[in-house]
């Protein structure tokens, strides 16, 4: 792509979020403002002219250290840009403009691996279970120290030997049922994947019940040439209706007559939830009923409701650290990229500060499901769970009515709304629409 392309891309206000947006001024000063910097160079001036024009607010040592660093910042930018420019040739550059080119997995086969995590136990995928853009969900368990038991766990899982005996199967199928899965990350998602699983432990910590977050357990890093990134998760057990709120929604679960109470304590539980991810601090920023998954708890001892809605996938949050001052955003470090050796790590640094203050979350089509302010604002002016609050009352509100509003430009949901409304939506509704007004 041409330098003008990659600068255009950045400018793009669909995409993209300026510094300024947040009426948040110390966060001028943790890093640069790249959409800012590419309007300048569009308009022919120099990187370092460009950066000149934020120099105020940066402050004396971010703006000479931008000025040294200019190699890393631009490949940041352009890294940022190639992003969404080259998002289906699944292809990344690196420090050194050469390209790296990742290939997706179609493969239903459970990888031959044991995983060793942060915590000292080993785990192995078993079953196939899904696969989406980010990575592929397997059943797993625990490996255990004996050698026999492993054996049998094995070959029952093959279906051959000494454990493919029904009762053996039944007992293993139950406890893959009610246990763990295992989320092999996508190379070009593992960014994402790491801040996930950051800030997915970090609410554990605080969310005691584990009712209200997808618990997270474990990450590793697999050996040899692959070099992939897999998490472990508590499994969601699934009901008929499907395993995400998305799925319930299209399903009608939430206006059947006999799912009233079920519905309410539903939507009290992702309330409360909101609760304490904003109390860590947290943002989820995506919000929508994908990310929600629901436990079906029938058969489990001490649980309160048949049906549990849990928040998941963590990728596109923020923290603003202990005291929400913006001490928890990724950004750039001047001391910490100084003692870097690798030059891909530096870009990534630059480019996680994007993520957190400048990546335009969500990116919906229907403009509507955004909050106006269209990213967070100083929490020290508005509380910060209100970003996620509004996202959560277009949930409701797709509950309520049995239309996955998210996903409002998809025709089938487009002429589910119409009917319920009576009446044609405008041409320029997924730009210009609010529930509001309808």
């Amino acid at each position: 792509f041409t330098d003008k392309v990659i600068l255009k891309q950045l400018c793009n206000g669909n995409y993209q979020t300026k510094l300024s947006e947040h009426n948040w001024p110390e966060l001028m000063t943790r890093g640069p403002c790249y959409c800012s910097l590419a309007q300048s160079m569009l308009q022919g001036n120099s990187y370092e002219q460009a950066l000149a024009n934020q120099g105020d607010q940066l402050g004396k040592a971010m703006f000479e250290f931008l000025l040294e660093k200019k190699k890393f910042v631009i490949c940041a930018m352009t890294t940022i840009a190639e992003s969404y420019l080259k998002r289906n040739r699944n292809v990344n550059s690196n420090a050194n403009g050469k390209e790296r080119r990742y290939e997706k997995s179609k493969s239903k086969n459970v990888p031959d691996v044991v995983l060793k995590g942060e915590t000292g136990r080993q785990y192995r995928p078993i079953k196939f279970i899904a696969k989406g853009s980010a990575g592929t969900v397997y059943s797993a368990i625990r490996v255990e120290t004996s050698p026999k038991l492993a054996q049998v766990i094995d070959q029952s899982s093959k279906g051959t030997g000494v454990g493919s005996t029904l009762g053996l199967k039944c007992l293993i199928q139950k406890q893959l049922d009610r246990q763990l899965v295992l989320k092999q990350i996508e190379p070009t998602q593992k960014n994402s994947a790491e801040n996930e699983y950051r800030i997915a432990a970090k609410l554990r910590n605080q969310d005691t019940s584990q009712k209200s977050c997808v618990t997270y357990l474990d990450r590793f890093e697999e050996d040899g040439a692959n070099d992939r990134l897999w998490l472990l998760l508590r499994r969601v057990v699934p009901s008929p209706y499907g395993v995400d709120l998305k799925q319930y929604i299209e399903a009608k679960f939430f206006n059947q007559d006999d799912h009233i109470l079920d519905s309410q304590e539903m939507i009290k539980s992702l309330v409360s939830g909101v609760g304490i991810i904003s109390s860590c601090n947290v943002s989820m920023r995506d919000v929508k009923p994908d990310n929600i998954l629901v436990e079906d708890s029938t058969g489990l001892q001490n649980a309160s409701n048949q049906y549990t809605a849990r928040w998941s996938d963590f990728g596109l949050s923020i923290d603003l650290g202990p005291d929400a001052d913006g001490s928890g955003l990724r950004h750039v470090d001047i001391e910490k990229i100084k003692k870097l050796e690798k030059e891909d790590d530096i870009v990534e640094l630059f480019v996680d500060f994007w993520y957190d203050t400048q990546k335009l979350v969500p990116k919906p089509k229907f403009f509507g499901r955004r909050p106006p302010e269209r990213c967070f604002q100083n929490p020290k002016e508005v509380p910060l769970c209100s970003y996620d609050i509004y996202m959560l009352g277009i949930i409701i509100v797709s509950m309520a009515l049995g239309i996955d509003f998210p996903h409002l430009d998809k025709t089938s949901v487009k002429l589910q709304f119409e009917a319920v409304i009576k009446t044609k939506l405008s041409e320029d509704y997924l730009k210009n629409g609010r529930l509001g007004d309808w």
